[in-house]
């Protein structure tokens, strides 16, 4: 690889890594919300799930197993936010022509729903 395309790559993970550290600040400090509750409140039907006593605190822990014992709404939900995480890893890779992308979190300790997801 050209020298300055690993720089280029340098710079964007940097920047990526400092936009993460940011964001999680921001979050920590109650200055911002996290979406998945925000999505989960306003989704259809969330009175009738699993989900709806924590569903003002609803982490991708919770949404990934109640999906899994089948609860609809859970699926729905889960399934939606596959769909966003796809469209992002697309945009991504039109944007930025990488070899490679990497994703991470303690979101894929469900990789085996996650990656295949992507993939297709």
């Amino acid at each position: 690889m050209h020298k300055l395309a690993v720089w280029v790559d340098i710079c964007r993970a940097v920047h990526w890594a400092a936009l993460y550290v940011w964001c999680d600040r921001m979050r920590r400090s109650g200055r911002i919300q996290l979406a998945l509750p925000l999505v989960a409140r306003d989704w259809p039907a969330i009175s009738t799930s699993r989900l709806a006593p924590v569903s003002d605190r609803l982490n991708f822990e919770e949404l990934f197993h109640a999906a899994e014992l089948g609860d609809t709404v859970a699926c729905e939900i889960r399934d939606r936010c596959l769909n966003v995480w796809s469209v992002a890893a697309i945009a991504m890779v039109h944007a930025y022509d990488p070899e490679i992308l990497v994703m991470g979190g303690g979101v894929l300790k469900r990789e085996a729903t996650i990656v295949p997801f992507v993939q297709k």
